[in-house]
């Protein structure tokens, strides 16, 4: 679903009149979207993370990759990666996936990265050659501005859930009681999210064999 289908479905919720000056869920004159979009953007946050903590947080992981410049002890954190909840840097210059780098924190002796600041990293000893480093990270939802956004992080059989959260905040917001039918709702939907991420599927073959235990004596266990 878009913005402007989860906003179509949130206003018929709270029965949102874009006719009504006077509505109590109506933005300024300039973005008269403003309340409806601030709820869905803040349901959309709370359910991803309601679904990592739940759920899985494989499901979110995601991976971008740039440039350490050769002979250089020191480089401003990409703008992107500033605020991710970083997993791993993977060297992949030569081979991908290549081997995750070593991280030390700076004030003792060690070689490898380190976090400078909240802006810089560092890498001692400095890289003789540009390398190329891969950041795996859980992703974070990006904010829905255009009409025509979507809420890429969830799965699309559960963007119909989205309406129902924000329309509760929206109640919340203005001091109201969300009716219980929209609560339950809500619950229902989140419980059938959890589930369907924890069991596989999505982003990945359901199917795909786990890892197996090899075993490394196959003649003698075969002559006992």
């Amino acid at each position: 679903m878009t913005l402007e289908e989860l906003r179509d479905e949130t206003s018929y919720l709270v029965n949102f009149s874009a006719g009504q000056v006077d509505q109590a869920f109506r933005g300024p004159a300039t973005y008269p979207n403003q309340r409806i979009d601030s709820a869905i953007n803040e349901a959309y946050k709370e359910e991803c993370s309601w679904a990592k903590t739940h759920s899985s947080r494989l499901f979110f992981r995601q991976q971008q990759s740039f440039t350490w410049p050769a002979s250089t002890t020191s480089l401003a954190i990409p703008a992107s990666f500033a605020s991710r909840d970083m997993e791993c840097v993977r060297d992949d210059t030569d081979v991908v996936p290549g081997v995750t780098l070593s991280w030390w924190d700076g004030l003792r002796d060690g070689s490898g990265l380190y976090k400078i600041d909240m802006k810089t990293w560092g890498w001692y000893p400095a890289p003789s050659s540009a390398r190329t480093l891969t950041i795996v990270y859980i992703a974070a939802p990006e904010k829905l501005q255009d009409a025509g956004d979507v809420p890429a992080l969830l799965p699309l059989d559960y963007h119909y859930m989205l309406p129902w959260c924000a329309a509760i905040l929206l109640y919340q917001k203005a001091n109201l009681e969300a009716p219980q039918q929209w609560i339950t709702r809500r619950d229902e939907c989140r419980f059938l999210l959890w589930k369907a991420i924890a069991n596989g599927g999505y982003g990945q073959p359901r199917l795909t064999p786990g890892a197996t235990i090899v075993n490394p004596f196959p003649d003698i266990i075969r002559s006992l």
